[in-house]
């Protein structure tokens, strides 16, 4: 049986990142995403229960809501114009939103795995977009403090995330394969 949670808390930021690409609108990426996990649940039982079959067969899930969005969203000559473009992507561009998603999905792990006084501020600063004085203001703290601060995260997340590049590389090759067939 497949633990639902722990696959939608690791994929939920890489499929939104994914389905905001085609739909451009945050909330809508999410509800695309949560549709896709409704699907999985469906077809649990036709689905073999591997990492990347699973991840793959996600992915694919996204895109083809997110084109049915499309085409139930807007006037029909719009939604028409904006289907044709949808799946005129080459297989390349696809896939390099997908490399995309996943690396911005894998930071956010990275991020969640820092001390916790480490995590604040590169949230604050790169997922909120805040500024130095910002983050400073809201911890109370000088501008230094927050520039050191996010000197050592980015050295701890810069040894982190080297060694996830190197592990997502070895999954998109199979992830790659599947969308091959």
């Amino acid at each position: 049986m497949l633990d639902y949670q722990r696959l939608f808390d690791k994929y939920f930021v890489r499929l939104s990142t994914f389905a905001y690409r085609w739909v451009g609108n945050e909330d809508d990426a999410k509800d695309l995403v949560q549709d896709a996990f409704v699907v999985l649940m469906q077809r649990q039982e036709s689905i073999p229960a591997e990492g990347s079959v699973i991840k793959a067969f996600l992915y694919t899930t996204v895109k083809n809501l997110a084109l049915k969005h499309i085409r139930n969203s807007q006037s029909s000559s719009k939604a028409i114009d904006q289907s044709l473009l949808f799946q005129e992507e080459s297989e390349d561009s696809i896939l390099n939103s997908i490399i995309e998603s996943e690396v911005i999905g894998q930071l956010h792990e990275d991020i969640e795995e820092l001390p916790v006084g480490c995590q604040h501020i590169p949230k604050l600063l790169y997922l909120e977009g805040m500024s130095y004085e910002e983050v400073a203001s809201t911890f109370d703290i000088s501008i230094n403090t927050v520039k050191t601060q996010r000197a050592r995260a980015i050295r701890m997340l810069r040894e982190k995330f080297l060694m996830g590049i190197i592990f997502l590389f070895s999954c998109f090759a199979a992830t790659y394969m599947l969308f091959q067939k």
